[in-house]
């Protein structure tokens, strides 16, 4: 396999990883994807006949009290939904690790698709930059060396659970990528950095820091610990830099924290990295193309947070 030289995945180097990783990965798993939805067919055709047969029943039976109907139908079909999918489900999977573990090798980073420990989620839920959430998930998570800086990246499901009843469901309460970049030094103090109206944010020890740019200003809402750090840090120029990022991954909300030795940036996003779609011929060049692009979109954030760079961020060891 070779290895990508440049630190730009520009149109040549990404013809690069086509030939020598991604089509070669996936090509041969073409004949499982078939097989799978054959096994997805099988499993339809094995549920629909007598789960039809044992609901039509019941609903004769509780013609003339149809909730009890309602829950035994959505338990039914829920459950029967995953067993149905469940196949595709691992296939992609399997499909998306085999190809991102290989780029992230040939892009000099690590992957994992799931069963990870996220970084820095704790300290952005601490400063409330993430929302409340009852059920979690993680999922592609890169780490790396970019600019002097150690990083992570990965992508966050977060939901809370609502109403009440037969109207109880699940809502997301965030999708999106989350950022962690390591600096070499700690900060002096803490600044938390958030889209103007997000949520009305306090915390004890921490002031309102005011911006040199009105613009800025009614953009976004600072708030530090350490008065002059906190206006460094959060200068117009990286502010500029926060509102391309969104457009940059198609975000939105973007907020950030600067704690102990970490930025951490939140982004409000869609899925991204999804290199195969189960129900399309595989290796789908334009598909593995956009999920690359979308890698390189990420070193774009870091690099406009980083650059010019900023040798004197963080002030004691």
């Amino acid at each position: 396999m070779s290895e990508l030289t440049s630190e730009k995945i520009d149109e040549a180097a990404f013809e690069q990883l086509y030939v020598s990783i991604i089509e070669p990965t996936l090509a041969p798993m073409e004949a499982e994807r078939l097989a799978t939805w054959k096994t997805f067919w099988s499993r339809l055709w094995i549920l629909v006949v007598p789960a039809g047969l044992v609901l039509a029943t019941i609903f004769s039976a509780l013609a003339r009290d149809a909730d009890p109907f309602v829950w035994i139908a959505g338990f039914v079909i829920a459950g029967g939904s995953a067993w149905i999918y469940q196949p595709l489900a691992r296939f992609q999977n399997r499909c998306k690790a085999a190809v991102l573990s290989k780029l992230a090798e040939a892009l000099k980073l690590s992957y994992m698709i799931e069963g990870f420990d996220p970084p820095a989620f704790e300290a952005a839920r601490g400063f409330d930059i993430l929302p409340y959430y009852e059920r979690k998930s993680f999922e592609d998570l890169f780490a790396g060396h970019r600019r002097g800086c150690d990083f992570q990246l990965y992508e966050a499901h977060l939901e809370e659970e609502r109403g009440s009843g037969k109207n109880r469901r699940w809502v997301t309460t965030f999708r999106g990528q989350i950022i962690r970049i390591a600096f070499p030094k700690k900060f002096l103090g803490t600044t938390v950095v958030n889209r103007e109206r997000f949520f009305k944010w306090k915390r004890a020890g921490f002031e309102r820091v005011g911006l040199e740019s009105s613009q800025f200003e009614r953009a976004f809402e600072v708030y530090g610990t350490d008065q002059v750090e906190a206006r460094y840090l959060v200068h117009p120029a990286f502010m500029a830099r926060l509102i391309d990022l969104e457009a940059t991954v198609g975000g939105k909300q973007l907020r950030c924290l600067f704690h102990e030795g970490d930025l951490v940036i939140v982004i409000d996003g869609p899925n991204m990295f999804e290199v195969v779609d189960v129900g399309k011929p595989i290796p789908e060049k334009e598909r593995t193309r956009k999920g690359v692009l979308q890698i390189q979109s990420i070193f774009d954030i870091m690099d406009q947070v980083l650059d010019p760079p900023r040798p004197h961020w963080g002030a004691k060891a």
